[in-house]
């Protein structure tokens, strides 16, 4: 068993209820948007993040999303 201070998690397209129980259980969370950043300040149970950040990787649909890299491209 893992203690949940030794864990981080990263993920996308978390509900605001999601990240809340998350951070509620101790759990740092890596941030990989604004949006989940907006999310999280919500919350008093979030007490620790980390931040990735991807300086002039790619472009995405929109700005809460990165789907184009400069050598990889997602399609459907």
């Amino acid at each position: 068993n893992f203690e949940t201070t030794n864990i981080i998690f990263t993920g996308s397209g978390q509900r605001e209820s999601d990240l809340t129980w998350i951070a509620q259980q101790g759990i740092q969370i890596n941030v990989d948007s604004l949006h989940q950043l907006e999310l999280l300040s919500k919350s008093a149970a979030v007490k620790k993040v980390s931040i990735r950040l991807n300086n002039d990787v790619g472009e995405g649909h929109h700005n809460h999303g990165l789907t184009h890299f400069q050598t990889f491209i997602f399609s459907r």
